[in-house]
């Protein structure tokens, strides 16, 4: 019933997981619909505020250029007889001011004196006459010396006038009236600030007089006091603020897009873990079981040994000695046992348990081979050796030992009775030393070779057989700390298995 049990379990969880994931979509899906919306008006906004500053800027720039273009008349009036005459010079200087019209010198009551050019008809005087009336009734601060201006509707088009004290050292001096042409101020000096303000801002802008309809679809900004009453309209580039937009849609799409992408990888990644959390406790659960029967074997056989021998129920002294034969080697396989998961989980832990000597490798092997070559032959195989000698090798004996008695037990385990196990110790090259256990058993896959060496992991023929899947796993880690390769190929002739470790042969000993 486990089996169901368990399934449920994974079943409920990827459900749960498929749910939180679909909800999750869903909800950054609304939450991007609504950063694409926040960032389309931040961009409006932003958008908005940006050109409504450089109009202010346009603004005042034409305001100051409306100035400077006021300036040399006054100018080149400053401090004159109020009946000066228009001399050759006076002519020639006001033929270059393209954008004036007229000047009236009036007197310190406002009252016209003269004026430049002279009058040509009663319909000018008439002009002259209206204009000083009309700047008599300016409101204005009489004792500066400052520029006045202000405008007048006459005949369908504006007549800009500026009105300034003719000599700012004597009050009784009287009044410079000067009357500019205000459309080719626009045409000379204003139009070519206009057309490059729109180019620089990809757009259209006008500069509209009070008599123009005023356009919702635009950025509307009085221009100054110069010009009360005159707009500036711009119009941005339809194309260029698509652009934005899209630039905007296109960036909350992505930012909701790598949200998604992150909770996927996420999930992936949480997925990932749990199921390996999983494999790792049945790979740990079926150590566990495998471990309880290895030690359960030993155990029995030694209590039952026991049992007879403390009853006395044998009496012939060759079968007693047999009896306690099997309780050592028993014992052994227990002790040798339970030191292999001590030393698997001690460097798993990052412990570091064996002590490398430069000693002599065959030597030790030789040790090895006399000591368990006693339980390869009880097995029914038969043990072969050829050892060269070798430069010593850092190794440490104990490591070894359990090395090649790992070997010994996967030979054992796999290889047919009657069968043949090979221990080789040699150079291969100038510089690497090769110890190798070879049997004529079933071999293990090429592809499983890599996955058999993880620990708790067995092959097909290995599940028919006791054990708890930790011997090749130990082997590699012992391998690594000496610096060595532990390696898995076919075994003599393609049969069997062949199990090598390679050690490196320090430098000054190659």
């Amino acid at each position: 019933m486990s089996t169901p049990i368990y399934f449920g379990k994974r079943t409920r969880f990827s459900v749960v997981l498929v749910t939180f994931l679909l909800v999750s979509i869903v909800a950054i899906a609304a939450y991007t619909i609504s950063l694409v919306q926040a960032q389309r008006r931040a961009y409006e906004d932003s958008l908005d505020e940006a050109q409504s500053h450089a109009i202010a800027l346009l603004a005042d720039q034409i305001d100051l250029t409306l100035n400077r273009a006021m300036r040399p008349p006054f100018l080149g009036f400053k401090n004159p007889r109020l009946d000066a005459s228009a001399s050759k010079e006076v002519t020639e200087f006001i033929q270059t001011i393209p954008e004036f019209k007229r000047v009236l010198f009036l007197d310190k009551n406002m009252r016209v004196v003269s004026s430049f050019p002279p009058i040509k008809d009663a319909g000018e005087r008439i002009f002259n006459y209206w204009f000083t009336k009309r700047a008599a009734l300016e409101k204005f601060d009489r004792n500066t010396f400052a520029v006045h201006t202000f405008l007048e509707y006459i005949d369908g088009k504006f007549e800009l006038l500026a009105l300034q004290r003719a000599s700012e050292f004597d009050p009784d001096s009287g009044w410079l009236l000067i009357n500019f042409n205000l459309q080719e101020l626009i045409k000379r000096r204003i139009n070519p600030i206009l057309a490059d303000f729109a180019q620089r801002q990809n757009g259209t802008i006008t500069l509209n007089d009070p008599q123009a309809d005023w356009d919702d679809n635009a950025v509307n900004w009085p221009v100054s006091r110069i010009l009360p009453g005159w707009m500036l309209v711009f119009k941005p580039d339809p194309n260029e603020t698509v652009k934005g937009m899209h630039y905007a849609t296109l960036t909350a799409l992505g930012i909701g897009a790598a949200v998604v992408l992150v909770m996927l990888v996420g999930a992936y990644l949480l997925w990932n873990e749990i199921r390996r959390e999983r494999e790792l406790a049945d790979l740990r659960n079926r150590f566990v079981a495998n471990v309880s029967h290895e030690l359960k074997t030993p155990l029995t056989l030694i209590r039952m040994y026991t049992e007879t021998l403390y009853l006395q129920r044998i009496s012939d002294a060759e079968r007693r000695q047999s009896y306690l034969g099997t309780i050592l080697r028993e014992a052994e396989r227990l002790s040798y046992m339970i030191d292999s998961v001590l030393d698997f989980s001690r460097i798993n832990q990052g412990g570091k348990i064996y002590h490398l000597d430069d000693t002599d490798l065959r030597e030790t092997l030789k040790q090895v081979t006399e000591t368990y070559g006693e339980r390869v032959k009880a097995a029914g195989l038969r043990l072969e050796t050829a050892m060269e000698a070798v430069p010593p090798i850092a190794h440490d004996r104990r490591g070894i030992t359990q090395v090649v008695v790992n070997l010994f037990d996967n030979a054992i385990k796999y290889a047919a009775s009657g069968g043949i196990i090979i221990v080789t110790l040699h150079r291969i090259s100038g510089d690497e030393v090769e110890l190798a256990i070879q049997d004529n058993g079933p071999g293990i896959a090429e592809a499983d070779r890599e996955w058999v060496k993880r620990a708790f992991e067995r092959s097909d023929a290995a599940a028919k057989t006791t054990g708890a899947g930790l011997g090749l796993a130990l082997v590699e880690q012992i391998a690594a700390a000496h610096n060595a390769r532990f390696i898995l190929d076919d075994g003599p002739d393609g049969r069997g298995l062949k199990a090598s470790v390679v050690f490196k042969v320090k430098r000054e000993d190659s």
